[in-house]
């Protein structure tokens, strides 16, 4: 990815965790997204052998992934060495 893409991506991520999450769901369900973007990018957990939205474990996941990890999206990384 560009350094370009990446900055955008850093801006545009912490809000996909507030998306609705039946909404994703619908998108993935429509093939619209895949099962990393679902977890990586939205927060979203589903029944994976139906499709069918884990609401608890989506609300459980999301606020994990909003204290250990959204507050270092929008930080670029830093040079090596």
């Amino acid at each position: 990815a560009t350094e370009e893409l990446r900055a955008e991506q850093r801006t545009t991520r912490a809000g996909k965790l507030d998306e609705d999450p039946q909404a994703v769901a619908e998108r993935f369900r429509a093939g619209e997204l895949d099962t990393l973007d679902l977890v990586r990018h939205y927060g979203v957990i589903l029944d994976w052998g139906t499709a069918e939205l884990l609401p608890r474990t989506t609300e459980q996941y999301r606020d994990m992934l909003k204290r250990r990890a959204a507050a270092c999206w929008s930080v670029p990384p830093q040079p090596a060495g």
